[in-house]
């Protein structure tokens, strides 16, 4: 069996990919490292409150390639904070 070598830059496959492409690769990104965004997620003592913590730390961890610089931005203002 022959091996055949084809050198494809990233970027421009990503540049023609419609919005629902990258939708959809983004999907395949979170199953992939579902585990390694709940194991940053330090363990708290159980509550209400604290599972809603961890909900919104969950999301929002999903969300870091959908952010624009904006958000961005205003999530590190408020961690700034304290």
């Amino acid at each position: 069996m022959s091996w055949i070598n084809i050198d494809i830059d990233l970027d421009d496959i990503y540049n023609q990919m419609s919005d629902s492409d990258k939708k959809e690769m983004l999907g395949w990104i979170k199953e992939d490292f579902a585990n390694d965004l709940d194991y940053h997620i330090p363990a708290m003592p159980n509550s209400l409150m604290n599972e809603e913590w961890l909900i919104v730390c969950r999301k929002l961890s999903g969300l870091y390639y959908q952010m624009n610089e904006e958000d961005m931005e205003t999530i590190k203002k408020i961690i700034n904070k304290f």
